[in-house]
């Protein structure tokens, strides 16, 4: 092992999920190439560190320990240094650097002095010396102690870096006050390490702490399975349980219940309990209902509906079945309503005699169209003639901007509802009039919403809002098999009809499948102009031999390989290439991207993403790169509210658990003109993978309060007297 003394000259390559990164650096006369878990340094920082020497043969030093420093370094270069820091043009002025340069030549490191201590700086000023000096140095130190407390030495390395870059210099006291709920909250530990921390600390933790940590992990895992509470009685009881084992102690109720008085994040209500942000979007909601059905004007009489539908009939030359005519009941009177039904039962039809009827007697109202996806909104669009907008562009959540006061919509239509979620459906209820006609169009046979909440399930069985169910499938000559396959699988069936838009492949085990897809999706890019929404394939897991991340390997190196001069940037296993199709993971409401958005890497620079979703340029900045991932393949969640002209369904027999009918029917009803389906033969008696998932009904339930809170809002179909 040996110490050297120099400065940072480059980053040539960087993994920003673990922070694995090779430099070229300079040690006095020598040029070196040095690797290690780094924070991201700017280029020309100067260090001290020690190194293990390299392989034989080979040059690349191995970093032992690694500390960033400006002390017994030469003032002239600490100056240079200084002076090349940039960051959105922002630079350190020359007064500013000779303060500095004062405050060193006193003894003090550059990298532990506060902006405190830069007399007179200008705020840019005083943010750019905290996020390219005092960030790095923060960060690993924090990253090294709570390694060092951890009991397998390990740390996820983004989470520690993005909490000390959330809360700067009050990084330190929150874990001090609250280290476990920390650990947990922040830091992504499991309890029993979060326990093993402070213990190692001789850290005495306070019920509320223990509590804090303890019901964000229950309430983390809750939401994750779509559920936006449990019930207090379990979550009392899973609390009493976990501190028994891991610390010994028998904590009461009482102490519990105490505890939960002085947090932040979690509240009790009703017999459940919930986080406090989650609990107030289901509150909103039912306090918007409440104010929808309150507020209710009647807008036709049934007379008029009657005359209404003859006309809209005549118009467009069809005929609508009774279930289709009483869908046009919804119009009767403002307030809030749900039309639901499966691919064929002439939902689409419906909703444009319904908006066409409305506009006819309202011509100077307002139609509002919306969907929660980018792609789902085009289809609403090109399907009705009228423009339709994404929920968020509606709502108004972007940058610097959290929502509008009010959408200017006396009706207004939100399809594709079952993906909606309880946080997303607050903003969206909160924004509309309470004097509007809002309907909620959506298939309740699909997949429910990725985040948490259930919100059209719980709406139609409130029983306090009008619905209309379309349950027939309405058969035409020449139908696409995939319509009438689609509700063969809803039905339970596995004996899929196969024509030219709809093929199975059957494999005799996973590991064959990824081989099948990579031959099915060159042929069906071949066939399409549309590279990035033409076809898409869709697969159940990201684990298993034909998983998410697998199949986006082979699908990267086919379409996009690595060619020279091409940018990436690394996180985990996966590179990001310029060019790329992928696909966001996370709501971003800063920087104007949601969940399931699909798009293309254009460019990557300094910092940042540049990626083209639809019409719109976004950036996602280098650390939130754990919000991307490649779009080749999607899982079946991700591609809700989507449709392609080719969809390939990847349907493995493992893991079984997500062999489910519903999953399924969303994937088949992706497809918009043709559906391959690669399954697994499978094993045993229980037949193919398909055949697995009709039988398998998802009875997994999701808990939600809003239920309770939407009971005793009255009838809505009591229709106020006309004036």
């Amino acid at each position: 092992m040996g110490k050297i003394r120099g400065t940072i000259i480059k980053t040539i390559t960087r993994n920003e999920r673990d922070g694995y990164s090779l430099l070229s650096v300079r040690a006095g006369d020598a040029l070196m190439k040095i690797k290690g878990v780094l924070s991201s340094y700017c280029d020309g920082t100067p260090f001290v560190a020690n190194v293990l020497p390299p392989e034989k043969g080979k040059d690349l030093w191995t970093i032992d320990t690694f500390e960033e420093t400006s002390v017994g370094f030469d003032q002239n270069l600490i100056e240079g240094y200084l002076l090349s820091i940039e960051s959105n043009s922002v630079r350190l002025s020359f007064f500013t650097v000779k303060k500095l340069l004062a405050l060193i030549s006193e003894g003090k490191d550059l990298f532990d002095i506060t902006t405190r201590m830069i007399p007179d700086a200008a705020a840019d000023e005083q943010n750019l010396f905290n996020k390219k000096i005092r960030l790095p140095r923060m960060q690993r130190v924090f990253r090294e102690m709570i390694a060092n407390l951890t009991p397998d030495g390990k740390v996820q390395y983004y989470l520690c870096n993005k909490f000390i870059l959330d809360k700067m210099d009050f990084a330190m006291s929150l874990f001090r006050k609250t280290p476990r709920e920390v650990c947990v909250r922040e830091l992504g530990m499991t309890y029993v390490n979060a326990a093993a921390v402070t213990k190692k600390l001789n850290m005495q933790c306070s019920d509320d702490d223990v509590v804090g940590a303890l019901g964000v992990s229950i309430l983390d895992k809750a939401e994750k399975n779509g559920s936006t509470c449990i019930p207090f009685d379990q979550f009392k009881m899973e609390i009493q349980e976990t501190v028994y084992q891991v610390d010994g102690i028998a904590l009461s109720e009482f102490r519990i219940e105490k505890a939960m008085m002085h947090n932040n994040y979690i509240v009790s209500r009703g017999g459940y309990a919930s986080f406090g942000n989650t609990l107030h979007s289901e509150e909103m909601i039912a306090e918007r209902i409440r104010k929808l059905l309150d507020n209710r004007r009647e807008l036709f009489s049934s007379d008029e509906l009657n005359q209404a539908i003859d006309e809209i009939q005549k118009q467009e030359g069809i005929t609508y079945a009774d279930a289709q005519k009483d869908a046009f009941k919804l119009l009767r009177c403002t307030g809030l309503a749900v039309l639901t039904g499966g691919p064929g039962t002439g939902k689409t039809t419906v909703l444009n005699g319904i908006r066409k009827v409305f506009q006819k007697k309202y011509p100077l109202s307002e139609v509002v169209m919306s969907s929660p996806t980018g792609r789902a909104a085009q289809r609403m669009t090109e399907a009705t003639g009228h423009e339709a907008m994404t929920v968020h562009r509606l709502v108004g959540i972007g940058r610097n901007q959290r929502g509008k006061s009010q959408i200017a919509g006396d009706f207004v239509i939100i399809d594709e509802s079952s993906m909606l979620d309880s946080e997303m459906t607050a903003w969206l209820l909160m924004a509309i009039s309470e004097k509007s006609l809002v309907l909620f169009v959506g298939d309740i046979d699909q997949l429910p919403s990725v985040g948490a909440g259930n919100v059209l399930k719980d709406l139609i069985q409130s029983a306090v809002i009008p619905v209309c169910r379309l349950q027939t499938v309405y058969r035409q000559s020449g139908e696409s098999a995939i319509i009438t396959n689609a509700n063969k699988i809803n039905r339970g069936e596995s004996d899929l009809k196969q024509d030219g838009t709809f093929v199975v492949l059957e494999e005799p085990d996973d590991k064959t499948i990824l081989d099948v897809m990579a031959d099915v999706a060159k042929e069906a890019l071949s066939a399409t102009d549309d590279q990035i929404y033409g076809v898409q394939i869709l697969a159940t897991s990201h684990k298993g031999d034909a998983s998410i991340s697998a199949a986006n390997n082979i699908l990267q190196q086919m379409i996009n390989p690595r060619k020279p001069g091409m940018k990436a940037l690394k996180y985990g296993n996966t590179e990001f290439r310029e060019g790329d199709k992928v696909i966001t993971t996370q709501n971003n409401y800063e920087d104007c991207y949601f969940n399931g958005d699909i798009g293309v890497i254009k460019q990557i620079s300094e910092g940042k993403i540049e990626i083209l979703i639809s019409d719109k340029t976004v950036y996602l900045q280098r650390q939130n790169l754990q919000d991307l991932s490649l779009g080749y393949c999607i899982s079946i969640h991700k591609s809700q509210g989507s449709e392609f002209e080719h969809a390939i369904i990847l349907l493995p027999e493992h893991p079984s658990v997500m062999l489910r009918r519903n999953l399924l029917y969303t994937a088949v009803t992706r497809a918009k003109k043709r559906c391959t389906i690669i399954a697994a033969k499978g094993s045993g008696a229980g037949g193919n993978s398909i055949s697995k998932c009709a039988r398998n009904i998802d009875n997994t339930k999701r808990v939600t309060l809003l239920p309770k809170l939407l009971t005793g809002m009255g009838d809505p179909m009591v229709i106020p007297k006309r004036a």
